[in-house]
């Protein structure tokens, strides 16, 4: 029975991640698509909570482009771009740059 458990396990986690993986293709998909950068922002910030699931080098990648991107919009975008790379840093034990970013985009939040 032990044994039984173990397999349906790994079939739902298999799955799960086939799940997450075609999501992030439907999400890059989408980013090839000419917007507005306000909307190419809240795609990359879904691709990039997808991507944490999967990869975290991938979802680092990511969400040092949305900081890239959001240099181009309000302070707003630059507090919430900073805060998703810090955090995403975090996760992956990078502790003095997640810090360095957490500070920026509370100075970014207090601007706004």
């Amino acid at each position: 029975m032990k044994y039984f458990f173990s397999i349906i396990l790994t079939l739902v986690i298999v799955v799960c991640h086939a799940q997450v993986q075609r999501r992030i293709d439907s999400l890059k998909k989408v980013l090839l698509i000419p917007a507005h950068d306000t909307v190419h922002f809240k795609i990359m910030v879904n691709l990039l909570n997808a991507e944490k699931k999967v990869d975290l080098n991938e979802a680092i990648k990511t969400a040092r482009k949305l900081y890239k991107l959001s240099e181009n919009l309000s302070d707003k975008f630059q507090a919430d771009a900073a805060w998703y790379l810090g955090m995403t840093l975090y996760k992956q034990g990078k502790i003095n740059e997640s810090i360095e970013m957490s500070e920026k985009s509370l100075n970014y939040y207090i601007e706004v």
